[in-house]
């Protein structure tokens, strides 16, 4: 017994070993991503899924809705991964809302995923060297950045997660058989269907089984009968799995109400950025297919020299293909033709090739849009699951010059792969920097990707954000060159122009946005802002009303600026009215308050103009009552209490409104017996009218 025991044990350490490189590989590389915070799409994913993220909503809400949330995809098609969610809620719920927790998981799950790679590449071969340098190359090569630094990569780290587990279990089923078929089919169903939860890429399990299954050397070792059963119990295997993947479409379906829609949003605004994000979802067949096979081409070359990275491809950073046919579409096809020349001619002869070949072709070809258009021209995190094959052609040639020569060979065969996880894994460390913040990262792209509209954009946001309204201004009129329909930047260049007390020019961009979109309500909003910043106070309030109209309510900068122009006109009434039905809509939105407790305020010195005390008194404590620390009303009840001989009450509206900083007439606060604690207080106002009270400026708090 000690003998086989020992032999067990010598051969388990090294597998051991080699089980723990990969993982602690892709633990160093990605560790940086901990210092990060929420970056890019981050921001919309997690608000949008806040109450199940918190707890507020089950778990089971997340199968409801779709992606985004509360939020709608400019595409025609909106996303559906229930997976995805659940899974950062148990993150959030575990480790926190912090950044850091969701990093970590995602560090966890890519480490998990090399692991995996490992165990697969192994079983299928049987070479522990090649699955040892795959694993490696696969955990340490920078494509896969973009989708281990970012929190809304987590969706593309579960679908290599489900695709990786389903097709060991799907290759363990069919060298068993026996129950093995059934347990193996049963769990490589549900990894399908999880990972078509996750992310749509895990659609292509079917075939990625087939091709598990054809690479398996271990089919050719019997007679052509347990060939025959190999092949069936394959096709058995691939066949659950697309009943699986069946019922997610009709999940999908069930709660977003379509399988696929061709036809883009009907909003013209949405409809352009949909066209800015992918422009070949809206070219004719040919054009798009040379355009996606060019892209193609453009993710291999990234593969190989994976320098410059970006985080943004959107349009006009990849060209469509037009009439005349640039160098690169021609060259795409042939490369087409070439790689699958490849695949044919390994056939038999290159058994780790073909594997490679058809495992990245595979897992790109449906987020590739040749077959149909997706929301995205290209994004790097699509290349994550399709890296493995690279990795894996890397790895077959550096364990080939490993076996083919002599010390010499091996050492420099064993010296490049050290130079190659060296460079990989540096640049992925430095990429992951680059997702450190809003800020590093659309500075980073822009870099990268100077012909993207969307990379100008979003260093705009970050810049105006941050104050920089100037370089904001620079940004936007980039992106707005390169893309004129998008409105939102055209919308947020003229608040910028605003901020920098530009309000003429301000108007001008909000008429350009209206020209080619005039149902974006904050496009009126603020151009009513802008109009009451000039004093133009009619067309303001056409502005503000077409805005309200426009939103059904809910626009509350329109709402603040109606109000304003109602009361400086003396329609307080209507002010009161229209602030207290989004006030109450909202359950009190904060940057309501002010302009609500002040349309009180001013509407209770009309009630007293008009010689109705007691409507005056209920919109002094209104205004109060919504805005605590308005000082010129809480004058104004201490006098009415003080009147009445309320003499309590009077100085607890006094001192409520020396907290608030508000200066009294001189001799009030010695009326109501306040004056030590007035001691310090900057001098006495003037005496607040005939009336005994200070006219405010609408939305001062009279302070």
């Amino acid at each position: 017994m000690s003998g086989p025991s020992r032999a067990a044990r010598a051969l388990l350490r090294p597998a051991l070993l080699h089980a723990a490189l990969p993982v602690l590989a892709a633990v160093l590389v990605a560790s940086p991503t901990l210092r990060n915070g929420f970056v890019f799409d981050d921001h919309m994913l997690l608000r949008g899924n806040g109450p199940v993220l918190s707890g507020e909503a089950p778990l089971s809400s997340a199968f409801t809705y779709r992606y985004w949330g509360a939020a709608d995809e400019a595409s025609p098609n909106e996303l559906y991964r229930p997976i995805t969610i659940v899974s950062l809620a148990l993150n959030a719920r575990m480790l926190g809302l912090g950044p850091a927790g969701m990093h970590a998981v995602n560090i966890g799950l890519h480490a998990l995923n090399a692991l995996l790679a490992w165990l697969l590449i192994r079983s299928l071969f049987g070479r522990p060297r090649l699955a040892l340098l795959a694993s490696l190359l696969f955990a340490a090569h920078p494509i896969a950045t973009e989708a281990v630094a970012p929190v809304a990569g987590r969706a593309d780290l579960l679908a290599a997660c489900f695709l990786l587990s389903g097709s060991l279990l799907a290759l363990r089923a069919a060298r068993r058989r026996g129950l093995w078929i059934l347990a193996g089919g049963l769990g490589a169903a549900a990894a399908a269907f999880a990972g078509g939860l996750s992310k749509e890429t895990v659609f292509a399990a079917p075939l990625v089984t087939l091709a598990v299954l054809g690479a398996d050397a271990r089919r050719h070792s019997g007679d052509a009968r347990s060939d025959r059963d190999y092949r069936l119990t394959g096709a058995t295997l691939a066949g659950i799995q697309v009943f699986a993947l069946c019922m997610v479409l009709v999940l999908r379906a069930a709660i977003l109400g379509y399988l696929f829609q061709s036809e883009p949003p009907a909003n013209p605004s949405t409809a352009y950025l949909a066209f800015v994000n992918n422009p070949i979802q809206f070219a004719e067949p040919l054009p798009r297919v040379l355009t996606a096979l060019r892209t193609a081409v453009m993710g291999a070359g990234l593969m190989v020299f994976p320098y410059h990275l970006s985080a943004d491809y959107s349009f006009n950073e990849i060209p469509v293909a037009g009439a005349a046919l640039s160098a690169g579409d021609v060259a795409a096809p042939l490369f087409a033709l070439i790689y699958l020349g490849l695949v044919f001619w390994t056939a038999h002869r290159f058994p780790v090739v073909l594997f490679a070949l058809c495992w990245s072709a595979l897992t790109y070809l449906l987020v590739s849009n040749l077959l149909f258009p997706i929301g995205t021209i290209f994004g790097e995190r699509l290349l994550y699951i399709p890296s493995l094959g690279f990795a894996l052609l890397l790895a077959a040639g550096l364990d080939r010059l490993v076996r083919a020569g002599g010390a010499r060979r091996r050492a420099a065969a064993w010296g490049l792969a050290a130079v190659l996880l060296a460079l990989y894994g540096g640049r992925f460390a430095a990429r992951c920097a680059d997702w450190r913040d809003d800020e590093r990262l659309f500075a980073a792209t822009v870099r990268t990707s100077p012909a993207s509209a969307k990379a100008h954009s979003n260093r705009g946001f970050t810049l105006q954000r941050s104050g920089r309204c100037e370089e904001a201004i620079v940004s936007y009129r980039q992106a707005l060159s390169i893309a004129p329909g998008l409105t939102g930047s055209g919308v947020s260049l003229a608040r910028c122009l605003m901020t920098l007390g530009r309000p003429g020019d301000a108007i001008e961009q909000y008429r350009q946005v209206l020209a080619r979109d005039d149902s974006i309500s904050f496009a009126w909003s603020g151009l009513g802002a802008a109009e009451l910043a000039q004093g133009r106070h009619t067309e303001a309030e056409g502005s503000f009303r077409k805005a309200l109209g426009l939103s059904m309510g809910g626009n509350r900068e329109a709402a603040r600026g109606l109000a304003e122009i109602l009361a400086r006109t003396g329609r307080e009434q209507e002010a009161v009215h229209i602030l207290e039905k989004i006030w109450s809509a909202t359950g009190g939105a904060d940057d309501l308050r002010l302009p609500l407790g002040e349309s009180h305020y001013l509407l209770g010195l009309r009630e007293l103009a008009e010689g109705r005390k007691d409507r005056f008194v209920e919109a002094m404590a209104r205004a109060v009552a919504i805005v605590p620390e308005h000082g010129a009303a809480r004058y104004n009840l201490a006098l009415d209490a003080l009147r009445e001989g309320r003499m309590e009450e009077a100085r607890g509206h006094a001192r409520a409104g020396l907290r608030a900083g508000y200066a009294f007439p001189q001799g009030f606060l010695e009326t109501v017996g306040l004056e030590r604690e007035a001691a310090g207080d900057p001098g006495g106002g003037a005496p607040a009218g005939s009336a005994g009270r200070e006219e405010q400026e609408p939305g001062s708090p009279g302070s």
